[in-house]
């Protein structure tokens, strides 16, 4: 797959850093020296009534000492959070100092042209791509006598002792279609016993099928991956491990993810809450800061079994800070709970940005559609927000799971491995355990305060009891409460746009009637 090109990189500064004006990747690259009079045509000013233009939303800037903008925190803060590079040799106010911190922008030293050419040449593509190989996707060395074991689609465990001389496991060759990029190769693996282990990652060109690339990743390096630079053609990739000693592996999903080599994860500053505790098993986060002015919404994407964030351009569209979480975990989600490891991470992530910004918990909005409701709703009761908006709910996933066989043949079979995933069996007892799971949760603390606003499936062939114990919870126990429901007809896939028409709906009205904020859209 080609990469996209992107439309600039904008340079805002007296002095020209003297850079190709046409890029690798045919990137663009423009010297503006007055960001104020810049007009390529009268529909394409870089700003309009002192906010960015939109046209120029998603482009990088590169800021250099002498920029006007650095003056004037209104447009300063219109530029695009994450996709500001700054010259290392400025020296900003103290208020675009803030302004910059909450943007993250990226410090470099611009006279390092070397170095700031390979980042804006290999770091700055447009998007996101990454997805995982999962287990069935693994041969085992046919000489190991010791025990293996299958847990559905989520964990292979081999037991015994293991000798290193061949590969113990080899994933099938897979084709990597990105030339010249960094990539990320990051394994969800458990080790138990006296062992030693490693990946052996091979590159071989798929024309004439020589080895253009070998690398090794260790067990002390497991958590951060390994890093590998693709070459000018396209090539397979192999992978095998090594094991020596004995007692058990077991391996989960390997994760394959085009790199922004420390800039990022996915997007430009994405982040991983890695659970060393299972396996260093992972969500993501993305944060942007919008134009500073409460609320903050955070949506938890729904079920995706290409890896990354979901909405990006939506929630850019209400201008306000956002967070996104996304869960690579399965093969497409793993409904973002797990160890308490891993959920104090997302609510610290949140807090932090919360405290970072200078927002009360008040100003707080969590989102969702499908997957991403469970999270909405689970971290609700800890994180006390204003409101949660969240369209075709789901709460009961033991529901799910059971709906799989009759209501819902085929429909997600993903479900099945839920239970599984969380040390459940496939069982009756599992699912009233997974039942219980967000509801004994949820039900932990007060969540009087907060508005609900719900879209959902009148035939939900998902989970058809999750509106309406919810509705009866918070009506028995807070009588009080905000509700906003409107149900549509049809099962769980049946009407998405409706669905999503009445989410984006409820954020609008809540953004306009309780922020004081003007409706979203235009320039």
């Amino acid at each position: 797959m080609a990469r996209q090109a992107k439309h600039h990189f904008f340079q805002l500064g007296q002095i020209s850093l003297d850079l190709p004006s046409v890029l690798q990747h045919d990137y663009q690259f423009e010297w503006v020296d007055d960001e104020l009079t810049y007009e390529p045509d009268e529909d394409s000013p870089l700003f309009k009534s002192n906010q960015l233009n939109n046209k120029y939303r998603n482009n990088w800037f590169l800021i250099t000492s002498g920029a006007s903008v650095l003056e004037d925190p209104e447009r300063l803060t219109s530029l695009p959070a994450n996709l500001i590079f700054i010259d290392k040799q400025v020296m900003p106010s103290s208020e675009a100092a803030r302004i910059l911190a909450l943007k993250q922008a990226h410090w470099l030293d611009f006279s390092d042209r070397e170095h700031l050419l390979d980042v804006l040449e290999h770091d700055t593509f447009d998007g996101q791509q990454g997805y995982g190989l999962n287990p069935d996707a693994i041969m085992i060395d046919p000489g190991f006598s010791g025990i293996v074991r299958q847990l559905g689609h989520t964990k292979l465990t081999l037991e015994g002792r293991f000798d290193d001389a061949k590969p113990l496991l080899s994933w099938r060759a897979s084709s990597w279609g990105f030339f010249e990029s960094y990539f990320d190769f990051i394994p969800e693996i458990w080790l138990d016993g006296d062992i030693d282990a490693w990946y052996q990652v091979v590159m071989i060109n798929s024309q004439d099928h020589t080895q253009m690339t070998r690398k090794y990743l260790h067990k002390d390096h497991f958590r951060d991956g390994l890093r590998i630079f693709t070459g000018p053609s396209d090539q397979i990739l192999q992978i095998t491990l090594f094991a020596k000693g004995e007692g058990s592996v077991s391996v989960g999903k390997l994760h394959l993810r085009m790199s922004r080599d420390g800039f990022g994860e996915m997007f430009s500053n994405g982040q991983r809450l890695i659970d060393e505790t299972d396996g260093n098993r992972e969500l993501l986060s993305y944060f942007d800061a919008g134009d500073l002015k409460p609320p903050l919404m955070v949506y938890f994407s729904g079920y995706r079994s290409a890896e990354g964030f979901e909405s990006n351009f939506l929630m850019q569209y209400f201008k306000n800070p956002f967070m996104i979480f996304g869960d690579p975990r399965l093969e497409g989600g793993a409904f973002y709970f797990g160890g308490e490891n891993l959920e104090k991470q997302v609510v610290d992530a949140i807090n932090e940005k919360l405290d970072q910004l200078g927002f009360s918990h008040d100003q707080l909005v969590l989102s969702g559609l499908s997957m991403g409701t469970f999270a909405a709703m689970y971290y609700a009761p800890r994180l006390q927000p204003h409101g949660v908006v969240v369209g075709k709910p789901l709460a009961n996933l033991g529901k799910v799971i059971a709906n799989e066989r009759i209501n819902r043949p085929h429909g997600f079979p993903t479900s099945l491995d839920f239970p599984l995933n969380n040390g459940l069996p496939l069982s009756k007892a599992g699912i009233e355990a997974m039942n219980n799971r967000f509801w004994s949760t949820f039900k932990a603390h007060p969540v009087d305060q907060t508005l609900f606003a719900v879209g959902y499936m009148e035939n939900d062939d998902y989970d058809d009891a999750a509106f309406p114990k919810l509705f009866r919870y918070l009506t028995t126990d807070f009588p009080t409460v905000r509700i906003w429901h409107k149900g549509l007809i049809g099962r769980h896939n049946d009407d998405t746009p409706g669905i999503i028409n009445l989410f984006i709906r409820h954020i609008g009205q809540i953004y306009e009637n309780d922020f004081g904020r003007a409706p979203a859209g235009g320039d």
